[in-house]
């Protein structure tokens, strides 16, 4: 139950920053050679597709281009509130309310986003998801749309919109949100998802935590945190970002395996249900120490100093 299979490249199998360039300049190379051969065979049948930009979309933009879909065609597939489990909680401090029409729009779109899938004719979401692809590996240049390279980034298959089926777009905004705005997370994660004993798939493992995001959100566990900030997208995506970190912590210092994930999932989601802005301040507390630590080594490197890893 719960346990995942994904790629196991040559990228998973580097763990220094040497190993990690080298193996990537390996991955690239076969990778332009993909490109090289797509476009010999005319791009038949876009299975093998070559963007015409290799601008990337950052988030605020993918969010955009997301929210402009036609969505309301899902309107009577989704289900945006479960308040059946607040027992208590509500007897004494009444049942949670977004408090503008605005903001239960947006946290409606939220769960249509989760249901539209991956439209590989649409060229704007197929750079979004270029995008994801290049920011994390670094590279500036486009890939193919279907290829093996996707298990480099934890997805399990050729074609990413496979995995992306039961979190929709909302999924694939979630990583883009968390490539972006959370950089010292994404690598800590990827790197630790490439490890030789504790790798799991990055890709798989985030889109867990997205249906997680969208059961608590519907619990209404997310609403007094939203009705301060006014944005569901930002809280959702925060929260995102903090299970991750939950996870690699305890998975890093348990020192679980693939084996164990449908264990550990377990056991996160349930902390997280509990109590979403504990893990959301934790979270936050790991970002302010990361701050410094970036600030000493920053300082150290400016005066000709060295400064111990944390």
């Amino acid at each position: 139950d719960g346990v995942l299979t994904g790629g196991v490249g040559e990228l998973e199998k580097a763990m220094d920053e040497e190993e990690l360039e080298d193996a990537w300049t390996r991955i690239n190379e076969v990778r332009q050679k993909e490109i090289e051969e797509a476009e010999k065979l005319g791009d038949r049948k876009g299975i093998i597709k070559k963007p015409n930009s290799n601008r990337s979309i950052r988030y605020v933009e993918a969010l955009s281009i997301l929210k402009s879909l036609d969505l309301q065609k899902h309107a009577k597939e989704i289900k945006t509130e479960d308040l059946s489990g607040g027992g208590l909680r509500f007897l004494f401090f009444g049942r949670p309310k977004l408090k503008t029409a605005e903001m239960k729009s947006e946290r409606d779109t939220v769960f249509l986003m989760a249901k539209e899938k991956l439209n590989h004719e649409d060229a704007k979401q197929v750079r979004i998801l270029l995008s994801l692809y290049m920011r994390i590996m670094g590279d500036s240049r486009s890939c193919p749309v279907f290829g093996s390279h996707w298990s480099s980034l934890g997805f399990q298959g050729n074609d990413p919109g496979t995995d992306l089926r039961d979190a929709g777009l909302f999924g694939l905004l979630q990583m883009c949100y968390m490539a972006e705005i959370h950089p010292d997370l994404t690598k800590r994660v990827m790197k630790l998802s490439r490890d030789s004993e504790q790798k799991f798939p990055f890709a798989v493992v985030s889109l867990n935590w997205t249906g997680t995001v969208m059961q608590v959100l519907r619990e209404g566990k997310l609403f007094h945190m939203i009705n301060k900030t006014k944005s569901v997208f930002e809280v959702c995506n925060l929260l995102h970002s903090a299970i991750y970190y939950t996870f690699i912590v305890k998975w890093k210092n348990e020192q679980r395996t693939i084996i164990h994930f449908g264990e550990v999932r377990r056991a996160v989601d349930k902390q997280v249900r509990a109590n979403p802005v504990d893990i959301i301040k934790k979270f936050e507390a790991y970002q302010e120490t990361m701050k410094v630590r970036n600030a000493a080594i920053a300082g150290a490197a400016a005066g000709g100093g060295e400064i111990s890893s944390m």
